[in-house]
C-alpha cells in the first residue's frame, strides 16, 4: 500500500528561517521515495511572495510529478501570531475562511497529516476533522519549556500550550528529535509515553566535489590558525554574549583564530557593538544568509554553540559530518550528540572559560584535533536522513493499522 501523505509546515524553501524548513525539505524528499508526498507550507512570517494571487490569502503550487507543494500567505493568519493573543472565536473564524480554500486547491484525500509545529495545529485539526486524512502524526521539534521558555518565540507561553495542546490530543502519535524532547513532553503534558516516539534527526552527506561554489568563509591558511564557526539565529537563546567572551579570551592569549558566524536576528546591532567594543573585526566575518552552509562546515576546525538549549542540535550534527570538532553548554540534547572528550567537548553553561581551554589545547595539539575532527564524522555516520523516514514509515504503518 502507498502511504498518501500531506506535510504540513509553516517553514520551506525557498522561505526558510531555520532548522524547520531544513527539516520539512529533507524529510519530504526522503519520503517521496515510498510515499505520496503534498506539502502544504502556510507561512506565519509575513516573506514577500512574487508572481502570487492578492487578496486574503495569496497562494503558489509547485508540482514535482505527482507531488506538489503549496505555499500560502494568510495575512490574518501573520497578524493572528503577531499580535500573541488568544481569541478562539477569531481564530477559528481565520482558520475555517483559509480551510474553504484549501478544499479547492488540495481536493485530495490522505492517509496522514504529518505537522511540523504548533503554528499549523488549528488547520491540521480542521483539516483532520473535516476527513481528508484518516490519521494525524505530529512532530514537536521545540515543546514549550524546553529551555525552560525560550526568549524569541513569537506567541506567548499559554498560545503556544493551546495549539500544542490540540495538536497532541488529535494526533495518534508525537514523533521528537531527542530523549530530552520526551521527557519534557511527559512533565508538560497528559502524554502516554508510548505514543512518543524518539527519532534522531539526520544529516545530509555530500563529497566535496558536490559543494559547489563556496562563499568564501573566512580561514586563514596558516596551519596554526584554528578556524571557528557558528551557525545560528541572532537571539538571547543562542547566546551571544558567551561568542564575544571567548573570541575576547582567545585574543587576549594570542591564540590564532578566524571566526564564521552565520545568520542574522533582531540581536545583530547589539552582536556588532560589542564586536567593535573588543576590536574584534580583524578576526570575524558574519554571513548574514547562505544556500551552501556544506561549505563553511568543511572549511572549519570547530563549531562553536553556546546555546541555552536545544532539543537536538541539527547544525552541530551537520558540522561534525563535515569533521568540524563541537563545542557546547552540556544543555538539552547536546549530549545524546556529542561524546564529551572523543567527538567533542560539552562545558556547563557560562563556562566559557573550559571552551576557551580546550579551542586553545586543539590549537596546539594538531594531531588531537586530527583524531577527534574524525571521531565526530565516524560518530555522525549514525545518523541519517533515510534511517529517520524508514522510522517515520513504521510510525505511520502503526497509526494506520
Amino acid at each position: 500500500m502507498v502511504v498518501r501523505v500531506l506535510l504540513l509546515t509553516s517553514e520551506y524553501p525557498p522561505y526558510v528561517w531555520g532548522g524547520l524548513g531544513r527539516y520539512s525539505y529533507e524529510v519530504s524528499q526522503e519520503l517521496k521515495k515510498y510515499c505520496e508526498v503534498d506539502v502544504l507550507n502556510i507561512l506565519t512570517y509575513y516573506t514577500p511572495f512574487t508572481n502570487l494571487e492578492s487578496g486574503f490569502d495569496s497562494y503558489e503550487v509547485v508540482t514535482d510529478g505527482k507531488n506538489r507543494v503549496i505555499n500560502i500567505l494568510n495575512k490574518e493568519m501573520i497578524k493572528l501570531f503577531k499580535e500573541k493573543t488568544i481569541s478562539i472565536s477569531d481564530d477559528l473564524g481565520i482558520v475555517q475562511n483559509l480551510f474553504e480554500k484549501l478544499t479547492k486547491i488540495l481536493n485530495k484525500k490522505y492517509d496522514i497529516i504529518f505537522v511540523q509545529d504548533f503554528y499549523n495545529s488549528l488547520v491540521a485539526v480542521f483539516l483532520l476533522m473535516n476527513n481528508f486524512a484518516k490519521k494525524m502524526v505530529s512532530v514537536c521539534h521545540l515543546p514549550l519549556y524546553a529551555g525552560f521558555t525560550y526568549f524569541d518565540k513569537p506567541v506567548s507561553d499559554e498560545f503556544q500550550q493551546l495549539l500544542e495542546s490540540l495538536l497532541i490530543k488529535h494526533s495518534c502519535k508525537v514523533v521528537v528529535p531527542s530523549l530530552f524532547t520526551k521527557r519534557v513532553l511527559i512533565q508538560v503534558y497528559s502524554i502516554n509515553p508510548e505514543d512518543i516516539f524518539v527519532i534522531p534527526l539526520g544529516v545530509r552527506f555530500k563529497k566535496v566535489s558536490e559543494l559547489g561554489v563556496n562563499e568564501n568563509p573566512k580561514r586563514e591558511k596558516d596551519k596554526n590558525t584554528i578556524n571557528i564557526l557558528s551557525v545560528m539565529r541572532f537571539t538571547e537563546q543562542k547566546g551571544l554574549i558567551y561568542v564575544i567572551d571567548v573570541l575576547n579570551e582567545l585574543k587576549k592569549r594570542k591564540i590564532n583564530f578566524a571566526y564564521n558566524i552565520v545568520g542574522k536576528g533582531l540581536r545583530e546591532n547589539d552582536f556588532n557593538s560589542l564586536v567593535s567594543k573588543f576590536s574584534l573585526s580583524p578576526h570575524i566575518r558574519h554571513t548574514k544568509f547562505t544556500k551552501n552552509i556544506f561549505s563553511f562546515y568543511k572549511m572549519s576546525d570547530i563549531y562553536l554553540s553556546v546555546s541555552s538549549y536545544e532539543t537536538f542540535g541539527l547544525s552541530v550534527l551537520e558540522a561534525m559530518s563535515y569533521e568540524c570538532v563541537p563545542m557546547a553548554f552540556n544543555v538539552g540534547a547536546l549530549n545524546e550528540l556529542i561524546q564529551n572528550n572523543n567527538s567533542g567537548f560539552l562545558v556547563e553553561v557560562n563556562d566559557t572559560e573550559r571552551l576557551v581551554e580546550y579551542i586553545e589545547c586543539l590549537s596546539l595539539n594538531p594531531n588531537k584535533l586530527y583524531e577527534m575532527k574524525k571521531s565526530a564524522a565516524n560518530y555522525a555516520k549514525n545518523f541519517s536522513w533515510k534511517v529517520h523516514v524508514n522510522k517515520l514509515l513504521e510510525v505511520f504503518r502503526s497509526c494506520l493499522e
